[in-house]
């Protein structure tokens, strides 16, 4: 990334551990030179300080191995008003730390010594000059190589000594050098850039040292009161809210996030609000899960676009997350986010993801795996989701309804009982109390009588091909229910054409029949009462089985 220099002597190159396979920093220079660093990089842990991983020394030549980020000077052409804004709070932030709880000066505060990592956040890096406040006089720095430029004007006269309580103020005019020229990159900041520029010269650049703000000062300067710094300080701790800023944060958060920019949506504010932390709070779900399903609050300010390239990617890295609270947050909302998902990434990405869980030792999890598998398969098919090849082992079972005759609509008929014109309910009644002689077909002579002796039980299976009236296979219960059912080609052979049978309008065997299909009003209704069959030129009269009888109205079977 940089090459090693007079005012630094070492060079920054980016590089892969090969163990964890994670992008790294390096930092490579005479080992003399770097001491410093080393061991104040080793000691220093701060979120706006780079994070030091590992050191080694080769043949004279040190190098430090750190976290990785984008040095500043590559990146700040790139960045809005808001996001430079936000770095330089981050920045005060980190010299303030130094000072008031490290009690040492950095002494180095420029550009090409910051470094901003891919969530945004600006570090402060190259620690070789950093000093303690007890040992932080300017002619202990001598030797170092600070630009001139940059370099407060005490320093120019030897006799000068600066207190310990001041030595913080190197640093205070170091920073009003540098904010000097990242103003020059801020937008439509009008009003609030022209007071902070005053602010810089006046306070910040002052020539005398004890007249220099502290940092904490510094952070109570309008130019850091906006929504996206407000909104990153409270994500990036989380974890030590209380209870009810959390709730109030995360209920407006809708509010919040509509003003900001959608590139800082997508850049910044979704990496910080995906992550494990947020997920920790109650609170803090709900407001994810909002999102993910793009409720009200949130529809007009995502736009599907915005969704598949912001929101699905952070989705996929929450899936690297082993926290177990994470996971299950993940699986309890899958069916509000999977269908929005490319089905390749479901089959490649998600599903290994999903299958690792069923051997997870919690009960919980692997419950919630199933249910979040049960809705890939619509998408991806069983063959993808449990694996092929797969067989029949339940078939489809439906009731066998027999339509091989010409259906006749009795409704319209009528029938004569004992020379009168009666309706079919009347035959019913006439028939079961055996006080009816001969029903004749109405404007025939011809009688229709009972007949002397049933033929061979039928049984009819209602859910199956019917059986032959012959079958040896009829059991004692199936001539329990009475005369036989006629085949459906006897019907036709032995139903007149002219047969009239008439019902009363209030009926129940009329609204029963209008509503019906034909096919089903020719199959025999299961389990009736008295039943009515045409068969031979005679019309049978069956009861049905006593268990079967209700205080509902007669049903009729008609055939």
């Amino acid at each position: 990334l940089f090459p090693q220099t007079e005012q630094r002597p070492y060079s920054i190159s980016k590089a892969i551990e090969k163990q964890s396979d994670r992008r790294v920093l390096i930092f490579s220079g005479a080992a003399n030179k770097l001491q410093n660093f080393r061991q104040y990089a080793k000691t220093i842990r701060h979120p706006n300080i780079l994070r030091y991983h590992n050191s080694h020394i080769v043949s004279g030549s040190m190098y430090i191995v750190t976290e990785f980020c984008n040095p500043l000077m590559t990146v700040v052409k790139d960045l809005s008003s808001q996001e430079i804004c936000n770095g330089i709070y981050n920045i005060v932030e980190a010299l303030d730390f130094l000072h008031e709880k490290c009690f040492c000066s950095f002494n180095n505060l420029m550009q090409s010594s910051i470094f901003v990592s891919e969530e945004g956040t600006w570090k402060l890096g190259c620690l070789e000059n950093i000093a303690r406040f007890s040992n932080a006089s300017w002619q202990v720095l001598l030797t170092s190589t600070i630009p001139m430029n940059i370099r407060p004007p005490e320093c120019d006269d030897e006799d000068v000594t600066i207190p310990s309580e001041y030595a913080y103020s190197r640093d205070v005019y170091m920073l009003g050098c540098m904010m000097n020229e990242l103003l020059y990159c801020l937008k439509n900041l009008k009003e609030i850039t022209r007071l902070f520029a005053r602010y810089i010269h006046d306070d910040l650049l002052n020539e005398d040292f004890t007249k220099r703000p502290k940092m904490k000062e510094i952070l109570r300067q309008k130019l850091f009161s906006n929504s996206y710094i407000s909104l990153c300080r409270f994500l990036l701790n989380v974890l030590v809210a209380n209870t009810e800023s959390k709730r109030y944060f995360f209920t407006n958060l809708s509010r919040i996030l509509s003003m900001i920019d959608a590139p800082l949506l997508h850049s910044r504010v979704f990496p910080l609000l995906f992550t494990d932390a947020v997920l920790f709070d109650q609170d803090g779900q709900e407001a994810v899960k909002n999102i993910m399903a793009l409720s009200e609050d949130y529809a007009s300010k995502i736009t599907s676009d915005m969704y598949s390239k912001s929101v699905l990617p952070q989705i996929m890295k929450l899936f690297r997350s082993k926290a177990l609270h994470t996971r299950l947050f993940l699986l309890k909302c899958f069916s509000l986010y999977c269908s929005k998902i490319p089905a390749e990434t479901l089959s490649t990405f998600i599903l290994p993801k999903l299958l690792q869980g069923l051997k997870d030792r919690h009960d919980s999890v692997v419950q919630y795996t199933f249910e979040a598998l049960g809705h890939l398969i619509p998408i991806l098919g069983g063959n993808r989701v449990v694996g092929s090849p797969r067989k029949r082992i339940f078939t489809e079972v439906r009731p066998s309804f027999h339509t091989d005759f010409n259906f006749v609509d009795y409704t319209t008929q009528s029938i004569q009982i004992n020379g009168d014109v009666g309706s079919v309910e009347e035959v019913v009644d006439a028939l079961e109390s055996n006080s009816v002689d001969s029903v004749t077909n109405k404007g025939d002579n011809d009688t229709l009588e009972s007949p002397s002796s049933p033929e061979t039980p039928y049984n009819w299976d209602e859910w199956g091909s019917p059986r032959s009236p012959n079958s040896s296979t009829s059991t004692e219960s199936d001539t329990s229910i009475g005369k036989p059912h006629p085949s459906s080609h006897q019907l036709e052979e032995i139903v007149p054409n002219n047969i009239k049978i008439t019902t009363k309008s209030d009926s129940p065997i009329n609204a029963l029949l209008s509503n019906m299909e034909p096919s089903i009003i020719s199959y025999p209704l299961p389990r009736t009462k008295p039943q009515v069959y045409l068969q031979s030129k005679n019309i049978s009269y069956t009861d049905a089985e006593d268990d079967c009888w209700s205080n509902s109205d007669i049903d009729v079977d008609l055939f």
